[in-house]
């Protein structure tokens, strides 16, 4: 069967060219690689044999099995890139069938430097001259010997090194030198030459003028000949006339005129070469302000920055300001520059810059009241509030710059304020209850907050504690709270209690319990006394007896001078009156119990502010309050309270109900004061 050649388009009208047909095709039969080896370092031409010889089927495709160990070109040219085995494939380009084979080992060898060399543009120095060696390594694709190290001769010094270049510096002794550099393969060569000194001959100096005006810097260059100079180059120089030096080098000298005048500069060099330059200085005086801000309208507590500008802009008198406000604003801060004033009520102003050479501007606008529209109340800490927290509230204003002239926070209720600014109070929760807070522009109320001040019971303000439960026997009873114990007499331990009970007929203390609280207590601070226990009951009937002025409960004492306190006193010369009495100072009687009447189980004393107040529990759970209690003569209560003991006394008992002895169960001391909300909580109503 024959072949057919389609040549697909409309060609009539065009020369496609000229196709020759061959019917001599000899067709390829077989293929081999000549000069198969064993193993092939970094590269190896391959050759190949077509069999036969006359075959017009002579093209073909080389392959390697693994291109990342060796590849090779269409010409049969193998590089070897990682040691390794691969197999190289010659095969026809028009039958995959024909082909030949070989499996070499590849093995990669680094090519070393073989030759280096070492290139300046120049070998002749000056003394100080830096100088760049260039090193150049042979073959260009060197792989290994790539490494450099240099070692100099004679006064020369290595600046930086690297594997490709060194950079000298010559020193100032002069003669030959010599640099040698060597690979890490032992490969050297080196470069050498020689250093000459070069005296300065002359000096210029040069400036871009020399009219100055006062404050104003110039740079004045020095020139040395010959440029190379080395020896010789040190400069010095001596300014004159109303100058002052910034900066000087050995090549240049930087000047600040500081006055009207004449002024020169001398120079000279270290080898005794001299040249100077010289000069004016003048005023420039201000001539005209302006004043200017980004606006005139502003508000009540706004700041506005106004900015001064003076002409000419170089200068040098009458650029120190004045300035002079009118109107409802007030300067904030100022200098030769700005000035910033602030809006301090409603209506025109107008502020006046003066220069110390008379030159006057001014610029003028208006303020005007930016209303409060809003408030928001932000506490430090979130109620509820615990015994002793100190607590900021802070007054969030909308706008930020709305006026606060008539803006004010109020505090009401529980808690003490002690500390307070324009938009913030600081409240003290030192007593139960609810706190209020109100934030008022005038009298306009804005927005008012409450907070819940509970103590937990853990209460920090605790410091002195008895406790029936802490107390076994003798005269001492330890403080479970606090350093201070009690000293009692003729104690006993009965019914979870501490009672004490009188063993004789005369009139005199038998029992007792005293606490020295100097320590706690005084006549300064803020303070409760708490008493838990079993007080006894009048009696209500029976045989009349004769008794005795008798204390029978809580007294503070001043030494030995008895001006009592919490004194309940029975002072009646019968029983059938039934009448006990509250003492207070001078035994003012401040409280009198009738027949009948139902007596204490509970007694509080509270001190705030320079003012006693008196609260007991009734066993019927009534609370009895004296408020401001212990009214007397200030000497009197300060002597009082000068040396505070806390006593429970008892004398003759033939006139109590029977069992109905003193008992103590606790006694509390707090260095804060109650409320009436803790006395309550305390007394459990």
């Amino acid at each position: 069967m024959g072949k057919a050649i389609i040549i697909a388009g409309d060609f009539s009208s065009k020369n496609i060219g000229t196709v020759n047909f061959i019917s001599n095709a000899v067709p390829l039969e077989s293929i081999s690689i000549t000069n198969k080896v064993a193993t092939i370092t970094n590269s190896y031409q391959l050759q190949k044999a077509l069999a036969p010889s006359g075959t017009t089927q002579t093209l073909v495709v080389w392959e390697s099995s693994n291109p990342a160990i060796a590849t090779v070109t269409n010409e049969g040219l193998v590089t070897v890139l990682q040691t390794g085995q691969v197999t190289i494939t010659c095969r026809s380009y028009f039958n995959a069938g024909i082909s030949d084979t070989m499996t070499v080992s590849c093995v990669k060898e680094l090519i070393a430097v073989t030759s280096i060399s070492l290139t300046a543009p120049k070998t002749a120095l000056s003394t100080g001259e830096v100088l760049t060696i260039s090193v150049s390594k042979l073959p260009a694709n060197a792989e290994t010997g790539l490494t450099m190290s240099y070692q100099v001769t004679g006064d020369i010094t290595i600046v930086s090194q690297n594997n490709s270049q060194v950079i000298i510096q010559a020193g100032e002794t002069g003669g030959n030198w010599s640099v040698s550099g060597t690979t890490d393969n032992a490969v050297s060569n080196s470069i050498s030459g020689t250093i000459q000194n070069v005296t300065v001959t002359a000096i210029s100096l040069s400036a871009p003028k020399t009219a100055l005006t006062v404050n104003e810097e110039l740079l004045i260059t020095v020139t040395k000949t010959p440029v190379d100079a080395t020896i010789g180059t040190a400069i010095t120089y001596t300014p004159t006339g109303p100058i002052q030096v910034v900066s000087s080098n050995d090549n240049g000298i930087t000047i600040r005129a500081t006055g009207e005048g004449s002024w020169s500069v001398s120079v000279l060099s270290a080898n005794g070469k001299t040249n100077s330059i010289s000069g004016t200085s003048s005023h420039i005086a201000v001539s005209s302000i302006a004043l200017s801000a980004p606006k005139t309208d502003i508000a009540i507590d706004e700041e506005l920055t106004i900015s001064v500008a003076k002409m000419p802009s170089n200068a040098t008198t009458g650029t120190t300001m004045s300035y002079t406000p009118t109107g409802p604003i007030t300067i904030v801060s100022q200098n030769d520059s700005q000035v910033v004033i602030k809006g301090t009520g409603a209506g025109s102003w107008s502020i006046q810059g003066t220069t110390s050479n008379a030159v006057t501007k001014s610029i003028s606008g208006t303020v005007s009241a930016v209303a409060i529209t809003s408030v928001t109340l932000v506490a430090s800490k979130a109620a509820p509030w615990d015994s002793g927290d100190v607590v900021t509230i802070t007054a969030q204003i909308t706008p930020a710059n709305a006026s606060l002239t008539n803006f004010v926070l109020s505090h009401s209720g529980a808690g003490t304020v002690t500390g307070q600014t324009a938009t913030s109070i600081t409240i003290t929760a030192d007593e139960e209850g609810t706190a209020t807070v109100t934030a008022l522009d005038g009298a306009i109320q804005i927005v008012s907050q409450n907070y819940a001040i509970v103590f937990t019971e853990s209460d920090p303000s605790l410091v002195f504690q008895l406790d029936a439960d802490g107390y076994t026997s003798g005269t001492s009873w330890p403080a479970t709270v606090g350093a201070i114990n009690a000293t009692v007499l003729n104690a006993t331990k009965e019914n979870g209690m501490v009672r004490f009970y009188d063993n004789n007929t005369a009139d005199e203390i038998s029992s007792s319990m005293n606490v020295d609280l100097s320590t706690i207590i005084n006549n300064t601070n803020d303070w409760t006394i708490f008493f838990d226990g079993n007080v006894p009951a009048v009696p209500l009937g029976g045989t009349s007896q004769t008794i005795f002025n008798v204390n029978i409960i809580l007294i503070i004492q001043n030494g030995t001078n008895y001006r009592q306190a919490i004194t309940l006193v029975q002072d009646r010369t019968t029983v059938t009156t039934g009448e006990l009495i509250v003492r207070g100072i001078n035994n003012n009687i401040s409280y009198t119990f009738q027949a009948g009447e139902p007596f204490v189980s509970k007694v509080m004393v509270v001190k705030k502010n320079g003012k006693f107040n008196f609260y007991a529990l009734k066993t019927n759970g009534e609370i009895m309050s004296i408020l401001d209690w212990l009214q007397g003569a200030t000497t009197e209560l300060n002597a009082f309270m000068a040396n505070p003991e806390l006593k429970l006394t008892n004398r003759r008992p033939s006139w109590y109900a029977p069992g109905s002895d003193n008992s103590i169960k606790q006694i509390q001391v707090f260095n804060r004061p109650f409320a009436l909300a803790d006395v309550q909580a305390k007394f459990g109503v």
